[in-house]
């Protein structure tokens, strides 16, 4: 008896929607101060989890994974999952819990990128370099045009780095670590064999001069050490080895081009960023751009065009390659390696730089802005409790009481570090599976004979590039960045297209159930601090307004919502201190001290209002405490024993 096949399902193909939907969601996370707040990261967690429901409920996504896809999900998963289990020996179960958020909505953005990449992984690494462009042009923009944008950004403590860009993501390698991601996407691009759209692999290269002078105003060593990385990688995966090297010439040497212009209007890249001077250089600076960036366009067109069908011999390009070798060897000794290695570990503000010149010395220099202090911390913490960790979010905390230095920070400016000191060995181990997952993933793609070989090396190359990164800085904690990141991660471990003679069969209910379930229960573990902080806000505001009454009864609600958080307890005692309810207050800072007594402000608080109360012994018992846990900050330097 013959079957008869199913009718075939209606496609509607429009090529550059999808691309331009991953564009604008991956352009707006990173111009929203790169989703760094609460609120907005909540928010995106929420709307992720929709578009899973949404995919896998409608029926466009089949909950089909192969090996890779689930060992990266599951280690992501897993590491979700130990994250809210340290809410039990964490110092702050709020904390914790929010880093659980954190963790579920990366999950859920590499888990869209495994389901809907199938099949169109070149489109969506399209979005993604397109969104990047994007965020760099408007850096770009927001220097050389001061005024166009409203500029946000980050409170600055380092002397003269206030004339780097970090707009509009807040910080400055955040900024540039983001848009070096794009660089082994647009040359892998340009590069591409076959009949690949030549103004395709024109337009993408010609991004590269913007994105070199959004890394060098960034004056960020971590934005160089990226785009290197992502480059290496490149070459390495690639299936045209001499069209990406060529792709690199170009696109380097008009890079550098724009840097050498960059360099020699210093009003403009160092300041004052006010001045008449530096408007006129920044108007200029959007021609020179302009133009370096059609001349690159044009000349890889013209290469592309007149390149011959074969290929060097190969023994020519491995002499190429030792010879490059043999150069770095000699730059890295000529460098003196011992005596910058020295210069890293000095602490921040050993340093000298002038705030006349601040940006290239800076970009030169070996120093390493206290990072050796925040991972030799990070790697104490983790000696205090080596197989379970002191769990999330406990870095900050562990910082404020065991710093070697005096300095305010709240992460380690490393994923794995923080994430071992404040998960141990277990939570590590987690981290090394996922990106372990990712990069094999992506070399076996880039090896294999399938199509899609040159999307999987550029792919492969960005996501190792984002996984250095996050090593060297507080990447993981900017979702913008980490979005794209686990985006690439989620592309990389995705089913191959099915082939079109073999239908292929649904993955069943069970699957499609749990994972909708799944969903559900994330949104609403998202959702309960997104709305406990919006009344915290409201409640905060009210207090600014003037209308006490209102601030009490949106921290009681904050408190409902959300009553094992301690912020909500803090804010509860600030407005009854505010009303003179001083009693009330007292009971308010000790339930917020059950919740985090780790907290050195809240015994700052604490001693304040039972000092207010005349409870004299009580409040210097309380500001002691908070010494203690913050022995080296200046409020408590004149402070007796």
């Amino acid at each position: 008896m013959q079957t008869v096949p199913p009718p075939p399902r209606l496609r509607i193909r429009f090529p550059l929607v999808l691309p331009l939907l991953v564009a604008l969601a991956i352009a707006w996370l990173a111009y929203d101060n790169g989703s760094f707040g609460l609120e907005r990261r909540d928010a995106a967690g929420i709307a992720v989890w929709w578009i899973v429901i949404l995919g896998m409920g409608l029926g466009f996504w089949r909950p089909r994974l192969r090996r890779e896809a689930v060992m990266a999900l599951g280690a992501t998963l897993a590491l979700a999952l130990w994250t809210l289990a340290s809410t039990a020996w964490s110092p702050s179960a709020e904390a914790s819990f929010n880093e659980f958020d954190r963790v579920t909505l990366y999950l859920g953005v590499a888990l869209v990128g495994a389901l809907a990449g199938r099949g169109r992984v070149q489109a969506w690494l399209d979005g993604i370099a397109g969104g990047i462009v994007v965020i760099a042009a408007i850096a770009l923009v927001s220097r050389f045009v001061p005024g166009t944008f409203s500029t946000r950004g980050l409170s600055v403590f380092l002397p003269g780095s206030q004339t780097r860009l970090s707009f509009p993501l807040g910080y400055w390698n955040g900024l540039a670590i983001f848009v070096g991601l794009a660089v082994p996407l647009l040359v892998g691009r340009a590069a591409q064999p076959g009949r690949t759209c030549a103004l395709a692999r024109a337009t993408a290269l010609a991004a590269l001069p913007a994105v070199a002078a959004v890394v060098y105003l960034a004056s960020s060593r971590g934005g160089v050490v990226v785009v290197a990385v992502g480059a290496l990688v490149l070459f390495v995966l690639a299936e045209d080895r001499w069209a990406v090297v060529a792709a690199l010439v170009v696109g380097g040497a008009a890079s550098a081009m724009e840097i050498a212009w960059l360099a020699a209007h210093h009003t403009l890249v160092d300041g004052p960023l006010g001045s008449s001077t530096a408007t006129a250089q920044g108007h200029r600076a959007v021609l020179v751009t302009l133009a370096l960036c059609a001349g690159t366009a044009l000349v890889w067109a013209a290469i592309a065009q007149a390149a011959p069908a074969g290929r060097p011999p190969r023994l020519l390009g491995r002499a190429l390659v030792a010879l490059a070798v043999a150069a770095a060897l000699l730059a890295a000794v000529a460098s003196h390696p011992r005596a910058r290695f020295e210069s890293f570990k000095e602490p921040p503000g050993a340093a000298s730089f002038s705030s006349k010149n601040f940006v290239g010395p800076h970009l030169l220099s070996g120093t390493g802005s206290g990072r050796w202090q925040f991972w030799g911390s990070a790697v104490d913490e983790w000696r205090s409790a080596p197989l379970i960790g002191r769990g999330a979010g406990s870095f900050t905390p562990w910082w404020a009481q065991h710093a070697p230095i005096s300095y305010y920070i709240k992460d380690a400016h490393s994923l794995y570090l923080q994430t071992l000191g404040e998960l141990g060995l277990v939570g590590g181990a987690l981290v090394a599976a996922l990106v372990l997952a990712g990069v094999v993933a992506g070399v076996r793609k880039a090896r294999s004979p399938r199509n899609g070989r040159s999307a999987a090396a550029a792919a492969c190359a960005a996501f190792v590039a984002w996984a250095v990164g996050a090593g060297i800085d507080w990447t993981w904690q900017l979702p913008a960045v980490a979005i794209a990141g686990m985006l690439l991660l989620g592309l990389l471990v995705t089913a191959p297209k099915p082939v079109a003679t073999a239908p292929e069969r649904g993955g069943g209910l069970g699957p499609v159930v749990l994972t909708l379930l799944a969903a559900w229960f994330l949104i609403i573990a998202q959702a309960v601090p997104f709305a406990a902080r919006l009344e915290l806000n409201s409640s905060q505001a009210a207090v600014r307004s003037g209308s006490l009454a209102k601030a009490y009864s949106r921290a009681h609600d904050a408190r409902a919502i959300q009553p094992w958080a301690a912020s909500a307890y803090l804010q509860l005692a600030l407005v009854s201190e505010q009303q003179g309810n001083l009693a009330l207050a007292r009971r308010w800072i000790d339930s917020a001290l059950r919740r985090s007594g780790s907290d050195w402000q809240h015994w700052l608080v604490a001693a304040r209002i039972r000092t207010e109360s005349g409870e004299i012994p009580a409040a210097r018992a309380a500001l002691h405490r908070a010494r203690a846990l913050n022995p080296r900050s200046p409020l408590f330097q004149g402070l007796g024993h």
